[in-house]
């Protein structure tokens, strides 16, 4: 890319001026996204309206035995020492999961960067992994859904693989896949973790969190379940008990209960199975 940029200068108008253009040809052609923008936009605005807000304990610096009594520092986890403990699907790369919070508690769970779908952009979401084009067009052609294709590339994350395929399909004018799922959407109740930690769900259905994208806090069960049934919602919260007796109050909505104690990945993998294969009635 420099020396096609650089070579007029070296090699003279005749033989230099036709240099750049793979250059401009790659620039031009090549997938664009503003989503970087967009997340520094973003960051620009929160930093301005929390700019006082205190930073967390546990990621402050601590030199002094004052701030040391002062619980400086404590309890700070070190991210690499929890990776080997944790199931991964790339070894080579370590998992896309935060094991402390280390934003203000007004912007807890809050996330940034959201990738879109073109290029090497489009597996960010997941697990950066390459996918074989070749077997991947061979599929498509077979009329394979996406869940079919998914159990011949399980190494691979649901959100690469649907970037891929689109990708794919769009080269060789090929109809773009349609999703043979009913795309639910879901309201997390405010003591689950935000949608960042569930990416598949996040990618494949929409997904709101009651305190970080509606912006409530403290909000009664009966608020919450009124809330998911005016957005024809389904609620999914670790307080099952207390969402069923409300249940019978609306056809708009549902409630989901899951035991707080699975693990962030496995609930990701659960629930997004269990509402691919689920009508917009089933539930």
């Amino acid at each position: 890319m420099h020396g096609s940029t650089t070579g007029d200068p070296f090699c003279g108008s005749a033989r230099g001026q036709p240099r750049p253009r793979p250059a401009r040809r790659s620039l031009a052609t090549a997938p664009k996204s503003n989503a970087l923008y967009e997340a520094y936009s973003r960051v620009q605005e929160d930093v301005q309206k929390t700019r006082n807000d205190p930073v967390p304990l546990w990621i402050r610096n601590a030199p002094t035995q004052l701030m040391k009594d002062l619980d400086y520092g404590k309890d700070y986890k070190y991210a690499h020492d929890y990776y080997k403990d944790m199931q991964i699907d790339d070894p080579e790369r370590p998992p896309a999961v935060q094991v402390q919070e280390y934003l203000p508690e007004s912007l807890k769970g809050q996330r940034y960067y959201e990738p879109g779908h073109q290029g090497k952009e489009a597996g960010r979401g997941g697990v950066r992994t390459r996918v074989p084009v070749a077997r991947l067009l061979s599929l498509l052609k077979e009329e394979y859904t996406l869940d079919e294709i998914h159990e011949q590339f399980d190494h691979i994350s649901i959100a690469t693989l649907e970037g891929a395929i689109d990708e794919v399909a769009t080269i060789i004018n090929h109809t773009p896949m349609v999703r043979r799922y009913y795309k639910h959407k879901l309201l997390l109740d405010e003591g689950f973790p935000p949608r960042s930690y569930f990416p598949m769900l996040n990618h494949r259905f929409d997904v709101k969190h009651v305190k970080t994208d509606l912006k409530y806090i403290g909000l009664p069960d009966e608020k919450v379940y009124a809330l998911a049934a005016q957005m024809k919602r389904l609620i999914v919260t670790y307080n099952e008990k207390h969402f069923k007796p409300l249940a019978p109050q609306s056809k708009d909505t549902g409630v989901i209960g899951v035991t707080p104690t699975t693990p962030y990945a496995i609930v990701d993998k659960k629930l997004t199975a269990l509402l691919t294969k689920s009508s917009e009635k089933a539930l």
